[in-house]
């Protein structure tokens, strides 16, 4: 036998020996991996109908996302942002954030786990960056009530995270623009009526301080230092107490004038009787009776 086939069957041997233990352990690890897939198999088909389920949810809430953001169009969330005087917006958005001139942004501030909408405002050309802007209001501020102390609408925000849209729905947007309006309405309704209430109270007043001086005029003034004239006792008794004093002193005048008029009159009765005695009977039945005069 050659020499080289002698070599090769010597390898063909070991290599025999050597495929025998290979072998049985390849046969394990088939037979592991077979029960590996086979679990898995299992697995995924117990899990396919939840499986099936959440991608049935993750479609309905992307479709209630899409829905939900339908008529909002572009967004900036998480937006540095401070007031400033005025009711202007600096905000850390600027050209490289796509905002031009003329742009309306809608600006939403953090309020608790969420936002509420101020209102739309409009970036200018002269106030855009970069990387920030400075943005006017898109509406008539609310400015301060000076009747009921309400401060202006500007000094209610608060510097934050605020977001921006570049459109609102529609419904909402005239909504707000109605609220606005009414708001403005009612606050003129306000003004007015509170200018008159203003000039009814300055009436109010003058009316009650002639209804005073006319009670001091009818009662008489409640000062006790007040100089007393004895020529008008009415300035400081009141034309009450000094129609009464008056109209008690005509009484008693009267009676005294009644008093004056019977002694007269019986002095003249008196008179008549002694010129009848002095004239005679027939004298006393020819007088003529005197005027005025009554009987007893």
């Amino acid at each position: 036998m050659p020499k080289y086939a002698f070599v090769m069957l010597v390898f063909i041997c070991l290599l025999a020996a050597l495929a025998v233990p290979m072998t049985a352990t390849l046969l394990k690890k088939q037979q592991a991996g077979s029960q590996a897939l086979t679990k898995v198999k299992e697995q995924n088909e117990k899990q396919a109908p939840q499986i099936l389920a959440e991608r049935r949810q993750l479609k309905e809430l992307r479709s209630a996302v899409s829905q939900a953001n339908l008529g909002w169009d572009q967004l900036w969330a998480e937006v540095p942002t401070r007031p400033q005087g005025g009711g202007n917006l600096q905000a850390q958005i600027g050209s490289d954030n796509g905002i031009v001139d003329g742009q309306t942004l809608h600006a939403f501030q953090p309020a608790g786990d969420g936002h509420i909408y101020i209102g739309p405002f409009i970036a200018i050309a002269a106030n855009i960056r970069n990387d920030a802007s400075v943005l006017v209001p898109g509406w008539t501020m609310l400015q301060a009530n000076p009747y009921d102390g309400t401060k202006p609408e500007f000094q209610r925000w608060a510097a934050g995270n605020w977001r921006f849209r570049s459109q609102i729905p529609a419904g909402q947007k005239i909504e707000f623009e109605s609220t606005v309006k009414r708001f403005g309405t009612n606050l003129q309704t306000l003004t007015q009526m509170y200018r008159t209430f203003q000039k009814q109270e300055v009436l109010f007043k003058a009316a009650e301080a002639q209804l005073e001086q006319r009670k001091s005029e009818l009662l008489g003034a409640n000062d006790p230092d007040v100089k007393v004239d004895p020529l008008r006792p009415e300035l400081t008794q009141g034309l009450v107490l000094a129609m009464e004093a008056e109209e008690e002193a005509r009484n008693l005048l009267q009676l005294d004038i009644d008093a004056m008029r019977r002694a007269i009159l019986d002095t003249q009765q008196e008179i008549e009787a002694a010129t009848a005695q002095v004239n005679g009977p027939s004298a006393a039945r020819q007088a003529p009776a005197r005027i005025g005069s009554r009987p007893n």
